[in-house]
């Protein structure tokens, strides 16, 4: 939820978990959310630490469904349909996660089976968003494989 109504561009960072080959090869994360407003990045390769502070940081085992709710894109859905322009922008390096946070696992060849798509728990921000929007239009039924439910 954004700080102040006022506010017309907020900074959330998400920090996305070492990937298996990363684990493998015995790397180790850089940063660390130290609490919901700060993250904590690593400085070279030594042991000293800087602390950066943004409206929200999100740590590395945040699910799908959280992120949505925690960055504040409800609201900016909620200001959209009151006539306002809003904007979701991810930045960041390569591999940093920004498919992942904002298409979800639909994007990627992990899943096999048309089961898999009706699976809502890593669908991304763009999916939910559109959800929601639909859902308070009041014609989210049927639309994709929407049921009317809550899930945000």
């Amino acid at each position: 939820m954004p700080r102040e109504v006022s506010s017309s561009v907020r900074a959330v960072v998400r920090v996305r978990p070492l990937l298996p080959f990363e684990v493998d090869a015995g790397h180790e994360s850089c940063c660390q959310v130290s609490d919901e407003r700060s993250i904590l990045v690593r400085v070279g390769s030594g042991h000293q630490w800087r602390k950066y502070i943004f409206d929200a940081c999100l740590p590395e085992d945040r699910a799908q469904k959280q992120v949505f709710q925690d960055s504040g894109v409800s609201y900016l859905l909620d200001e959209a349909l009151a006539g306002y322009s809003a904007t979701v922008l991810a930045y960041g390096q390569t591999g940093s996660g920004k498919t992942y946070t904002m298409m979800g696992r639909s994007v990627s060849s992990e899943r096999s089976s048309p089961d898999e798509f009706s699976k809502k728990s890593d669908d991304g921000l763009i999916l939910r968003a559109a959800r929601r929007l639909f859902r308070q239009m009041g014609t989210l039924d049927g639309f994709c494989g929407g049921d009317g439910s809550s899930e945000g």
